[in-house]
């Protein structure tokens, strides 16, 4: 590459690394506005409701209730897929941009694919062995928000009669979480979202 081509990979670098650090700060930040909204809804729901239904609320108020979570947990999965997708561009772009470390033998930059072991669970068993323990941690973590997320539906929609609209709304509800879930799962295991170090030795040992 002439000397041109590499301050304009550095560039993009940059502005990638910078992008990839404030997707965490998003995911955060939805992660936190939507358990926000579910207890607050929960609450509110609690007030007014009990087990024979929501008579002190109009009916739409119960059904658009699961609306906001779902459409929080939407922008959530948007978030983590583009972040994954990100992720394979920056470790390209590292892969181009390695400069050798005379003094250490190692070669920088390439924090972004070494914090793979934190970031990406979808080779949860290969080495380091510690790349165990914070898929394991991601696993929990997306798991758990989205037990919220359908229990939180389903809990709000299953007080009162179940009409005809009732039945409409919940089935449309169900439909959307499966889309949602399923959207979470893809970059574990879409080619788009995934590389492959061709330096990593021990992923091709694991994959041999």
């Amino acid at each position: 590459m002439t000397p041109e081509e590499t301050d304009r990979l550095f560039s993009v670098y940059a502005a990638e690394r910078q992008d990839d650090q404030n997707s965490l700060v998003v995911a955060f930040a939805i992660a936190t506005a939507g358990l926000t909204y579910i207890i607050a809804a929960a609450a509110f729901l609690v007030e007014n409701c009990d087990r024979f239904g929501c008579s002190k609320l109009p009916s739409w108020v119960q059904l658009l209730a699961p609306s906001i979570a779902i459409i929080f947990f939407g922008f959530l999965v948007l978030n983590v897929a583009a972040t994954r997708l990100r992720s394979v561009h920056l470790q390209r772009l590292e892969e181009e941009l390695e400069i050798s470390l005379p003094k250490t033998g190692g070669k920088a930059p390439r924090f972004h694919t070494e914090s793979g072991i934190v970031y990406r669970p979808d080779r949860p068993f290969s080495e380091p062995h510690e790349r165990l323990v914070f898929a394991a941690v991601s696993y929990i973590s997306y798991g758990l928000a989205t037990l919220i997320l359908i229990s939180f539906t389903w809990v709000v929609l299953v007080v009162g009669p179940w009409t005809a609209w009732k039945k409409g709304v919940a089935a449309l509800y169900g439909f959307f979480e499966v889309i949602e879930i399923v959207g979470l799962l893809v970059p574990l295991r879409s080619s788009h979202f995934l590389y492959n170090d061709p330096s990593d030795t021990r992923n091709h040992q694991s994959q041999s």
